[in-house]
């Protein structure tokens, strides 16, 4: 798959690889209607993993086997944020409900939880408290963060589900399902797109999103960074 910047001059180059054995396949991401249009991924079949190195150093492309099982293996563990000052008394404040999967007003916090407010600057502010102390956290990592926090007490559920691909020797290989209210932080969704370079397709009936040709080790290690039990459905 090739990624990153796509000028003409490289579009040019990527269509001359018969030398190397090379066959570029343009592949179109699914979409919705309302979605803006996306650019054809561009996948690089190769009988030889020495011919795709050799046709990348030859164009002065940077040559990196499966980026995304690399990034996985250095996924850390769920942060909890830096700790930070409350939410200001009085102001308009929401806490996070996991069953209805969005913010809810409040009047103030009076527990743990994940919440939500706006700055003086209008910037929405994301913060999580824990025993009485404060924490900015990005949205995604906080939601996750709920997760196991209610998880801990009984009461919560895990949001990802891995499905094996059917054809013979595709084994290792599937569809990684994520939940809706439960987006996955920048860096994992980026693993789990560069596995396949399509967009990820969302499920409306479902109520999720799902994510092609992802590994299982890759699927369990995104799930693990995120404090998730990986549901495997042979």
């Amino acid at each position: 798959m090739l990624t990153g910047s796509r000028t003409a001059d490289i579009e040019h180059r990527v269509e001359d690889t018969s030398d190397f054995g090379l066959i570029v396949h343009r592949v179109a991401s699914t979409t919705s209607e309302q979605d803006i249009p996306l650019p054809h991924s561009l996948l690089i079949q190769y009988r030889d993993l020495d011919d795709l190195a050799e046709w990348a150093a030859e164009n002065q492309l940077q040559f990196v086997p499966c980026f995304a099982l690399q990034a996985a293996i250095m996924l850390s563990r769920l942060p909890l944020g830096e700790r930070t000052a409350g939410p200001v008394s009085g102001e308009p404040l929401e806490q996070y409900d996991l069953r209805r999967r969005q913010y809810v007003p409040v009047q103030r916090a009076r527990s743990d939880g994940l919440f939500r407010f706006r700055r003086r600057d209008s910037k929405d502010v994301c913060q999580l408290q824990r025993g009485g102390q404060w924490y900015e956290i990005a949205h995604e990592y906080g939601v996750y963060q709920e997760l196991q926090r209610v998880s801990i007490d009984g009461q919560g559920g895990d949001v990802m589900r891995w499905f094996p691909e059917k054809a013979p020797g595709r084994e290792a290989f599937g569809r990684l399902h994520v939940d809706w209210g439960f987006p996955l932080p920048d860096l994992q969704r980026k693993i789990a797109v560069l596995c396949s370079g399509l967009a990820p397709q969302i499920h409306a009936k479902a109520q999720n999103i799902a994510y092609d040709n992802v590994p299982r080790a890759v699927a369990r290690m995104i799930a693990d960074s995120l404090g998730q039990c990986l549901g495997d459905t042979e």
